[in-house]
């Protein structure tokens, strides 16, 4: 469960930092469930709801994004590089999976 507002996807951390300053300016607070009121947004309760429990698609739905941005790429491909990381038939999976996409990023 996400519960801290600086541990959430950019552009979801965006968004839950303008409601809580459009709130109270002064407000500081990082657990997402008490630094704004969910339920006086213009997303509603429910939606922060799903936010806190990592359903992010629900902000995609809402919000859609532009096409990645290179910083992007970047992070999805680290993230994927950490996931390789781990041991066994996961781990191969993983690295199989990367070295797979960069053959046809780069056109091999």
């Amino acid at each position: 469960m996400s519960r801290y507002i600086s541990k959430l996807p950019p552009e979801i951390r965006e968004l839950a930092e303008r409601r809580r300053i459009e709130q109270n300016p002064k407000c500081k607070e990082d657990l997402l469930s008490i630094a704004f009121h969910w339920f006086i947004t213009p997303e509603r309760d429910d939606f922060w709801r799903q936010i806190a429990n990592e359903n992010y698609a629900v902000f995609y739905e809402k919000y859609p994004q532009d096409d990645c941005t290179e910083e992007c790429e970047k992070f999805r491909e680290s993230e994927m590089e950490n996931a390789a990381s781990c041991s066994g038939a996961m781990g191969m999976a993983y690295q199989l999976t990367i070295n797979k996409a960069k053959e046809i990023k780069d056109g091999k």
